[in-house]
């Protein structure tokens, strides 16, 4: 039996999403974000880090437009390629984070096709199924433009 650890996130509403611990390098309260015009309420944000724009996420809204944003961001970092350079995004949620063991055993099917698109895998955490996100997926929004004519904007690295 494998166990793991995974850093679960509070997207608000009935969206539960992990990823992997050493995938978050901080959290922050609520920062000033710029507005990306006609983006969708799910990715209609940027914010500075370090000098660098980074585009907000908010898996909740994504989810249901009408979910209340969360307040809380997270930075991530990601490779969408092995050798590739790391990528950052920001992930929004509506508490922080916590760290949750995963088992062989928690393994469960995703709760929707719409998560399938940004998730490889899903685990029981409770009474809640626990969609394991695909970074790379998320930010380069691949996902997202399966299961939605919208765009996401793009950052360059």
């Amino acid at each position: 039996m494998t166990i793991s650890r995974a850093l679960r996130l509070e997207s608000g509403g009935d969206c539960h999403a992990a990823v992997a611990p050493h995938d978050v390098i901080e959290v922050l309260a609520e920062a000033q974000t710029t507005l990306v015009p006609l983006a969708p309420a799910y990715c209609h944000e940027l914010i500075e880090w370090r000098g660098n724009p980074l585009p907000v996420f908010d898996l909740g809204r994504w989810r249901d437009p009408g979910a209340t944003p969360g307040t809380f961001l997270a930075v991530v970092a990601y490779q969408d390629a092995p050798g590739q350079p790391i990528a950052h995004g920001r992930p929004r949620l509506v508490a922080f984070s916590r760290m949750v063991q995963v088992e062989d055993a928690h393994a469960c099917a995703l709760p929707d096709a719409k998560l399938q698109t940004l998730a490889g895998a899903c685990f029981l955490n409770g009474d809640s199924a626990v969609s394991i996100l695909s970074l790379e997926r998320v930010f380069n929004h691949s996902g997202l433009h399966q299961a939605s004519d919208e765009t996401f904007p793009r950052v360059p690295n």
